[in-house]
């Protein structure tokens, strides 16, 4: 997937504009895509934390959790942290 300059300039224009709310106390910082694994999956993304998923127990265990359940539901952060 190519990214496109126009997307990318909307983005920090965005991040800027709502950085610049006196209302807001966040502030939104906008990560380069190389800069950091990223942890994307189940509506979480993240760069922070997500060793687990190289964690062999858990892996094996998601992995026979997604047999026994006859496909991947891609929930593997709600596993994790219900375990």
């Amino acid at each position: 997937m190519t990214s496109s300059p126009l997307l990318g300039r909307s983005l920090h224009a965005a991040a800027e504009l709502f950085n610049r709310n006196p209302w807001i106390d966040g502030r939104l910082t906008l990560l380069p895509r190389d800069e950091a694994p990223l942890y994307a999956e189940d509506g979480l993304w993240t760069h922070h934390g997500h060793t687990f998923v190289e964690d062999e127990r858990f892996v094996r265990a998601y992995r026979r959790a997604v047999e026994a359940a006859g496909g991947d539901y891609g929930i593997r952060w709600r596993v994790h942290t219900m375990l």
